[in-house]
Parts: C-alpha cells; sequence; structure tokens
C-alpha cells in the first residue's frame, strides 16, 4: 500500500509540474499575444492617425476648393450681373430714346397731315369756276358785246358778276367767222362792287385774235376784288362777217374759302 501511495504521490507531483509547466507556457504564449495584440493596436492607431489626418487635410483642401470655386462664381456672377444690369439700361435708354424720337416723328407727321387736310380743305373752297360769254355778228370797237346768261349784251360795270376775291387764270375764245384777215383785239375790264373801274397792279388782261379760231392762254392775274368782269372790243379790222359768232370762256380762281365746313 505504501507503494501504491508513494506511485499516485509521484504521479501527482509529475502532473502539477506539467500542469504548471504548460501553465507557464500559455501565459508566456498570451504575453507574446499581448505584446502582439499592443503591437497591431499601435500600428492600427497609428495608421488610423495617419488616415485621419489625411481625411482631415482633404477635407480641408476640399473646403478651400469649394471656397475659392464660390468666390470666382461669385465674383463672375456679379460681373455678369452688373452686365446684365447695365444692358438692361441701355435698351432702356434705347427704348426710351426711341420712344421720344417716334413721338417726335409721330408728332410732326401729324402735324404735316393736319397742315396737308387744312391745306387741301382751303384749297377745295378756292374753286376754280368757268364762265362763258357770247357775241354775234359785226364787233364794234369800244363795245361790250359779250352776253354772260340769256343774251343781254354787257355794258361796262355791267358783265360777268363776281360776288368775291378772284384771280383770273385763264381764258379761251372761239370763233365762227368767213372773214380770213382779220384782226381783233380785246380787253378785259374790271369794276368793283360800286362800279369805279379797277386797275390791277399789272394790268388789265388783253389780247388779240388774228387768223385763228381758237386764242387761249393760262395766266394768274393780281388779285381782283368782287365786282363785273367786262370784255371790251379795242381794235377791230377787216371783219365784215354779219354772221360771225364768237364764244368767250373765262376761268376764275376764289381767293377766298366759300361754302361751309363740314360738321365735325
Amino acid at each position: 500500500m505504501s507503494s501504491a501511495v508513494t506511485t499516485r504521490l509521484a504521479n501527482d507531483n509529475t502532473l502539477e509540474l506539467n500542469l504548471n509547466n504548460e501553465i507557464a507556457t500559455r501565459i508566456l504564449d498570451v504575453s507574446g499575444l499581448n505584446d502582439s495584440i499592443s503591437t497591431e493596436s499601435a500600428t492600427r492607431l497609428a495608421n488610423d492617425n495617419t488616415l485621419e489626418l489625411n481625411l482631415n487635410n482633404e477635407i480641408a483642401a476640399r473646403i478651400a476648393d469649394v471656397s475659392g470655386e464660390v468666390s470666382r462664381a461669385t465674383a463672375a456672377e456679379g460681373v455678369i450681373q452688373n452686365n446684365l444690369d447695365l444692358e438692361i439700361q441701355n435698351r432702356i435708354a434705347d427704348v426710351s430714346g426711341e420712344e421720344s424720337r417716334a413721338l417726335v416723328a409721330e408728332g410732326v407727321l401729324e402735324t404735316d397731315i393736319n397742315n396737308e387736310v387744312t391745306n387741301r380743305t382751303n384749297a377745295d373752297k378756292r374753286m376754280t369756276f368757268v364762265s362763258v360769254g357770247e357775241a354775234e355778228g359785226l364787233l364794234t370797237v369800244n363795245d361790250y358785246p359779250f352776253a354772260f346768261g340769256f343774251g343781254s349784251p354787257s355794258k361796262a360795270g355791267f358783265g360777268l358778276a363776281i360776288p368775291f376775291n378772284f384771280a383770273i387764270v385763264g381764258f379761251a375764245i372761239t370763233v365762227d367767222l368767213t372773214d380770213t384777215n382779220r384782226s381783233i383785239g380785246f380787253s378785259l375790264e374790271h369794276y368793283d362792287v360800286n362800279g369805279n373801274l379797277f386797275t390791277p397792279q399789272l394790268g388789265n388782261v388783253a389780247g388779240s385774235l388774228g387768223l385763228s379760231n381758237v386764242y387761249n392762254t393760262n395766266l394768274f392775274t393780281d388779285p381782283y376784288p368782287p365786282g363785273n368782269i367786262c370784255i371790251k372790243i379795242k381794235t377791230v379790222q377787216n371783219v365784215s362777217d354779219i354772221n360771225a359768232r364768237y364764244r368767250f370762256t373765262l376761268y376764275c380762281q376764289s381767293l377766298d374759302q366759300l361754302g361751309f365746313a363740314p360738321p365735325s
């Protein structure tokens, strides 16, 4: 029995020794593991610090880039806005200038139109009219043979009555007679409303009728006041046809505005 106890005791001591050795080994392993972990932890921490530093630097760089772009864009937008404001002001000025020019031009045009309407209205009121005087038979010097109306011959102060200021713008004579070598002189006399002979500044109209059967002329005399136009025979030569016929056409223009203005 003592032998068995000794054996068990030896075995227990061996087992304890082995266990202590294993424990010591595991302690050494754990200690090495702890050193490795500490080393890896320090490495990871250093790497993390480096990464964080790089990240912070990148963030700062991006912030600086964004800030620079914001500043550049803000400055560019400011320039664009200034240019746009200036362009708007220029266009407003151009439009205002064009509007002012157009208003002035339209005012001038309106004035011209109104003046033209007035001139045309006044011109329409200053009408040109025609009157015809006729005579037949032999002509006598200093006579007034032409009749304006129903055959009553004229005389001094009794002819074509015109009740307003006028000018003679033309006259024509048509004749029908057989004498081929005749010569007839005539003049237009004007008598005012009081029967006084009126002599215009350029003198009374006069003319002569020779071999032609038609005599006409265009003229514009000095103004005549209201009164009578009388055709006076001044000279007669080589006229013997008792059946001769004479037609005197007189064109006069009113120098006064006649009629009424149309209602507005």
